[in-house]
């Protein structure tokens, strides 16, 4: 009888150990977050909102006060997410933070900052990344190239434009912004879509148009960003590669910062998640969402976990069909196609053609 006690004692002991072992170790979290609310880019020249006064006197493009509210509330998400993981003070070794150009995305990324950090005092130090890492898509004048011959050639898009054609022109007539494909499109629906969170009252005209309309159109916009291989290495691969050497970074006896975050545009996650294959439903993503990429390790080796965090909680989303626990080899050989150096950028975002 005692035999059997112990034999039932060691297995028990076996499981349990076997158990902890599978636990996992988070190495690094990388976030690309898009910037909180703004005013709108570009106002149409009969709109009725164009002067300052109904902006609190903010020009175009700029931060709002809910806009650096909402990255405070992302910081203190990412406090409460990885409590532990990340130090109680900001340090420089722990935590790297860049942005694309723009004043919106350094106050955003300074809100991020403030909110995950409450009582530091100290300078926190936020940079702008270089932009065959992260920046613009019309940084990249190859790529602005070969999206409009995207639209012009590719068989859906031609056909979207041509089934839109009344309503640009319809646009076109009432705004007197010259409305002609997508782009353009989204450009109306981002101001119009601005001026309805401020509750102001948009023209009569609108109302054939706005949001059904427009909204599919700058939908499909979103869709048409990083669309196939060639827009997905201009416009995400930069991104990419430095996500590929940062986590083989924190593999290695020197690793990197094991913190990294980006403050980026809309057109930014678009067309990463395009470029990452898990845009199940395009859209265009909301002030302050974004991608988080976790490096874990367990038994087995090092995997990657992802998110898509809109408005809401963090989603878990695969990545190119790879498993939600994607094996950093298999991560390493899903992207090798698309990945490109800061050189490699450069080269094919400024060679003639």
């Amino acid at each position: 009888m005692e035999n059997k006690y112990l034999i039932i004692l060691v297995n028990l002991i076996f499981i349990v150990s076997g158990a902890a072992s599978e636990e996992d170790t988070l190495l690094s979290v990388v976030q690309a977050f898009r910037h909180g609310e703004r005013t709108p880019v570009l106002f149409y020249l009969t709109d009725p909102y164009k002067d300052s006064s109904y902006w609190d006197g903010l020009s175009t493009g700029q931060l709002t006060n809910y806009g650096k509210i909402q990255l405070m509330e992302l910081g203190k998400y990412f406090r409460d997410r990885y409590d532990g993981f990340v130090s109680s003070s900001y340090s420089e070794d722990e935590i790297y933070v860049r942005t694309v150009s723009g004043k919106r995305n350094l106050l955003s990324a300074e809100a991020f900052l403030a909110g995950l950090y409450p009582d530091e005092e100290v300078d926190m130090k936020v940079h702008q990344a270089p932009i065959a890492v992260v920046g613009n898509l019309q940084d990249c004048l190859r790529y602005d190239i070969e999206w409009l011959e995207l639209e012009a050639t590719n068989e859906y898009f031609k056909k979207i434009n041509e089934d839109n054609s009344e309503d640009y022109k319809y646009i076109r007539e009432n705004s007197l912004f010259p409305v002609y494909g997508l782009e353009t499109a989204y450009g109306i629906w981002d101001t119009l879509h601005i001026e309805k969170r401020f509750n102001y009252t948009l023209p009569e005209w609108t109302d054939s148009v706005f949001p059904e309309k427009l909204t599919k159109m700058s939908d499909i916009y979103a869709q048409s960003l990083c669309y196939d291989e060639n827009l997905q290495k201009l416009g995400a691969g930069g991104f990419i590669n430095a996500l590929i050497d940062h986590f083989d970074s924190m593999l290695t006896s020197d690793p990197s910062q094991k913190i990294q975050l980006y403050s980026v545009h809309d057109t930014n996650i678009a067309c990463f998640l395009n470029a990452f294959d898990a845009f199940s439903e395009p859209h265009i993503p909301d002030f302050a969402s974004s991608l988080i990429f976790e490096l874990r390790q367990d038994s087995k080796g090092s995997y990657v976990n992802s998110y898509y965090k809109p408005a809401t909680e963090a989603v878990p989303i695969n990545l190119k069909g790879c498993a939600f626990d994607c094996r950093i080899e298999d991560f390493r050989t899903l992207f090798s196609n698309i990945k490109l150096s800061e050189i490699e950028w450069v080269e094919k975002c400024y060679t003639p053609l």
